[in-house]
């Protein structure tokens, strides 16, 4: 058994093993790596032979532009819509005023 456990690396090892990989279990599956779940209650299990034999090819590759979403990209969203909804009531308000504006 303890034989058997040295060739499959949890996801906490797989992550220090490929340090710039956001997301472990979906880059393990896209490139082939193979891995176990016993039960459900215990975690993934990934084969070390394929995890080692990777890292040095993702450690080369640089990440995909974009992949992340940023704190300014988020708030740059964020900001807009605000204004979005602040237009929608707005012009919600003025349908709805019994004055007569500059929809009427």
């Amino acid at each position: 058994m303890e034989c058997d456990e040295a060739r499959w690396l949890t996801l906490r090892q797989v992550s220090t093993l490929w340090p710039g990989v956001s997301s472990v279990h979906e880059t393990a599956r896209a490139l082939g790596v193979r891995y176990h779940q016993d039960d459900p209650a215990r975690p993934i299990r990934y084969h070390a032979e394929d995890v080692r034999r990777l890292a040095p090819t993702l450690a080369a590759t640089p990440p995909p532009p974009g992949h992340r979403r940023t704190l300014a990209t988020l708030l740059a969203l964020l900001l807009l819509l605000t204004t979005l909804l602040a237009l929608a009531l707005w012009a919600y308000r003025e349908c709805r005023s019994p004055e007569p504006g500059f929809w009427h």
